[in-house]
This record gives C-alpha cells, sequence and structure tokens, in this order.
C-alpha cells in the first residue's frame, strides 16, 4: 500500500519530474518519435493527475461524493501545473461531466425503452463523431477500441507502439493528432489501472474480494479513451466551423484534465 505521508508539494515535483506513459511502454519507442510533444504531455499529466487524486482522496478522506471530488482535485492539479490555463481546464472538465451525464442518462433511457446504445463509451464517442470523422480515423479508432479490451497489457502496448510508430504516420497530417492522442491514452490509461487498481481498491472498498470481483480497469480505460476521442475530435469540428482554435499545447491540455476526470470518477464509482 502507498505511503499515506508524502507531502502533496513534493508528489507533484516528483510525478512531474518522472511519471510517463508507462516504462514498458516507453521502452518500445527509443526511436525518434513523431508524436507532436504536445501530445505525448497528454498522457504524462494523465498518469501524475491519476496520482495526484489518489493522494489527495488519501489526505482529504472524503469519497462519497466522488464526482465533485474528483473534479475538485482534477482542476487543482491541472491548475497547479498550468496556472494560465485555469478557464480552459475548468471549461473542459465540466463539459466532460455533462457529457458523461447525457451517454449514462441515454443508456438508462434504453433500459426502460428497449433501445439499444453502445455500452462501450469508445463507440458512442466514434458514432458521436462520425460525420466529422474519415473512414480511416473511424477504422483505426475502432481497432484501438478492439485492442482496448484485451486482458494482456504487453499485447495493449506492442499493438498500441505498431499503430503510433508505423501506420497513424502514412495518414493526413490533419488526421493525425486525434489518434495519436486517442493511442496513446489507451496505452497510458491501460498500464496505470493495470498497475495500480489493487492501490485504488485498497483506498476505496474494506471488502478486497468483493471490489476486485466488480472492478475493471478496462471499464475505466473505456471511458478515458471515449472521453480523449470527443475533446479531440471536438476541437477538429471546432476548426472546421471557422473557429480560431489555440496552439496545441492547449488542446492537449484540455484533453488530459478530461480523460483524467473520467478516469478517476469511473474508478470510484465502480467501487464505492
Amino acid at each position: 500500500m502507498k505511503k499515506i505521508f508524502i507531502p502533496m508539494v513534493v508528489l507533484v515535483i516528483g510525478l512531474a519530474l518522472f511519471l510517463s506513459c508507462g516504462e514498458a511502454g516507453m521502452e518500445e519507442k527509443k526511436e525518434e518519435s513523431l508524436v507532436p510533444t504536445e501530445i505525448t504531455q497528454i498522457c504524462e499529466d494523465h498518469s501524475a493527475g491519476l496520482e495526484y487524486i489518489y493522494y489527495g482522496l488519501i489526505k482529504s478522506g472524503e469519497l462519497l461524493n466522488s464526482t465533485e471530488k474528483v473534479k475538485e482535485l482534477t482542476v487543482e492539479y491541472f491548475n497547479m501545473m498550468y496556472p494560465e490555463h485555469q478557464n480552459e481546464v475548468i471549461q473542459y472538465v465540466n463539459k466532460t461531466v455533462d457529457e458523461l451525464k447525457v451517454y449514462y442518462d441515454k443508456i438508462s433511457l434504453a433500459k426502460t425503452t428497449g433501445d439499444t446504445i453502445d455500452n462501450s463509451y469508445i463507440l458512442y464517442a466514434i458514432e458521436e463523431m462520425s460525420d466529422s470523422l474519415s473512414e480511416a480515423q473511424v477504422s483505426m479508432l475502432t481497432e484501438i477500441y478492439e485492442i482496448s479490451k484485451s486482458p494482456s497489457i504487453e499485447y495493449i502496448i506492442s499493438e498500441i507502439n505498431d499503430i503510433i510508430n508505423n501506420r497513424i504516420p502514412v495518414l493526413p497530417e490533419d488526421e493525425r493528432n486525434l489518434l495519436y492522442g486517442t493511442a496513446l491514452i489507451c496505452q497510458s490509461s491501460s498500464q496505470y489501472w493495470y498497475d495500480n487498481y489493487d492501490e485504488w481498491i485498497n483506498l476505496l472498498n474494506t471488502d478486497e474480494a468483493l471490489a476486485k470481483a466488480s472492478f475493471s480497469w478496462g471499464n475505466v480505460a473505456d471511458e478515458d479513451i471515449g472521453t480523449c476521442i470527443k475533446v479531440l475530435g471536438g476541437w477538429t469540428v471546432a476548426s472546421w466551423i471557422g473557429v480560431t482554435l489555440p496552439g496545441l499545447g492547449t488542446i492537449a491540455i484540455t484533453t488530459a484534465a478530461a480523460t483524467v476526470f473520467a478516469s478517476g470518477v469511473n474508478a470510484l464509482q465502480q467501487v464505492l
């Protein structure tokens, strides 16, 4: 179990210096990457942000109002790391709250009406964004979904690295960042929850056997990846309708904040 006395300031400094998208995945990507630095920063902030939430929950002891507490800690982390982007972070975390609520409301309604709706947030996000995506993007995002369902973290890392290093670079440049970001979040989220879900279960539920039986790190990753598609896809749509986009760094920060929130909330709601 992680030590609970680590000061939060020391934790943030350590995370900023040392956390990455997962050692196993990074070892396979020693060669020079074509992925923009801003996009790789998404998964670094994803892992660091989740660790910040984890220690924040330990420090506060507040677990009952999970959505609000995770939202508070997400905004707090990104405001410390990127204070100049405070407004954008709050906007996109709130947007993610609203979009996840819409999704779960649709699932609840479908159960009463007999309608069908994708139980995967990834597939739901792809369907929602399909009019704004190329055929190649839809195909590759669907493949990332299939890869994310594997119980083997080694398989996920290997297949995602192949997509990142060999298959995305041959696509038109304006189609790449959505796929790079989604692939990296798939890898980062899967690795993080594979490595850390025991600690979260110990934090969140005293009945460890029951919690392990019900907790799915794959389900957390699904919501995480779907959120990434919604945010990056949304920025793409905005550019097409004439909205002047901020720099890629701002887009990456808002994506990271949204996915950290989605990941943390899903984890808490599964076991509380």
